[in-house]
């Protein structure tokens, strides 16, 4: 590699800035520390794929982000998403987990299903919105609800009072 030069392999399939360090893959110019570049005539491209190739059930492959961590230098995970397969053979599945550092641990916090139901603070979500816990609306929030609600028991919390609905609640669009 010649001074300053960085190196090319084929015309611009792959590139080494020396200055910068950059890596272009597809590019003859990578804006960033790695840019993957694939230009096809179709509107979707896939120019980048991250794989787990072991054969089983259940597989997951993931992306974490981490950032630098002051006490021992070597980095921090502080948040993860996860591509799961479930059931590797013909009815497969796939599910994507978001992740968060929670003290100290890399804890699921989103999942969205293959059946498009969304989990929040739970991995098994078994509505098209499931949240664990509680769900707070805070100062002015406010909610809209279309073509109606209706839930088998209700509680709400106010400042002093707790009221339940025990027989449930229904509300429709008027």
């Amino acid at each position: 590699i010649a001074s300053g030069q960085g190196f090319t392999i084929g015309a611009s399939q792959f590139v080494l800035q020396q200055g910068s360090g950059n890596v272009g893959i597809g590019t003859t110019s990578p804006q960033t520390t790695l840019e993957i570049v694939k230009n096809l005539t179709a509107a979707t491209t896939i120019p980048l794929y991250l794989a787990n190739l072991i054969s089983a059930t259940s597989t997951a492959v993931a992306m974490e982000f981490r950032t630098q961590d002051i006490l021992n230098n070597t980095g921090t995970s502080t948040a993860r998403i996860t591509s799961i397969l479930q059931q590797n053979f013909n009815t497969a599945k796939g599910d994507l987990a978001f992740s968060t550092l929670n003290s100290g641990a890399m804890t699921e916090a989103l999942r969205l299903t293959a059946a498009g139901s969304v989990g929040i603070g739970t991995t098994t979500p078994g509505s098209i919105l499931a949240i664990q816990n509680v769900g707070n609306f805070v100062a002015s929030a406010t909610s809209t609800l279309f073509n109606g609600f209706q839930a088998p028991t209700l509680n709400i919390t106010g400042l002093s009072a707790t009221s339940t609905f025990a027989n449930g609640i229904f509300a429709s669009a008027f």
